[in-house]
């Protein structure tokens, strides 16, 4: 199964992509929707944030930190001790919050996930398009080898 294939599984399991979207209309839309507190909000993806959003999504599906507050506390202290989000600069107040938020709400998990970061290199320096078309395995290599 492709990266792409694979994505859209994951964002479809967890019913992150509105009925009858598929992956390109998900992230070509010009609204993005993230949910918070189990609600869909509008977000305004701008300055990179699309493909920054994509490599986010592609973290999620081969860490295994959930979409839900708790996981996206983890997924951030993981991208930032991972490498950070390199030139998605609107990404980088947003990471560093939600760590912040998972240290004062769920600190051993936001804490392990950082330690597990220093060991593994995310994907926020690859094109998410090239990413897409490759392997999911072959996904989770690039994360999982070290620095």
């Amino acid at each position: 199964m492709n990266g792409r294939q694979a994505l859209t599984k994951y964002l479809n399991d967890r019913h992150l992509i509105k009925d009858g979207y598929t992956l390109e209309a998900f992230y070509d839309h010009d609204w993005t929707y993230i949910s918070v507190a189990g609600r869909q909000v509008p977000f305004l993806p701008v300055f990179g944030a699309k493909d920054a959003l994509v490599l986010h999504d592609v973290h999620h599906m081969i860490t295994g930190y959930e979409t839900d507050f708790r996981g996206e506390s983890e997924i951030a202290a993981w991208e930032l001790a991972s490498g950070g989000c390199a030139e998605h600069y609107v990404f980088w107040p947003d990471r560093i919050a939600a760590a912040f938020l998972g240290l004062l709400f769920a600190p051993i998990r936001t804490l392990r996930a950082f330690r597990t970061g220093r060991q593994q290199r995310n994907l926020y320096r690859l094109d998410p398009r090239v990413l897409l078309t490759m392997e999911s395995g072959s996904l989770k290599m690039l994360v999982c080898r070290t620095q």
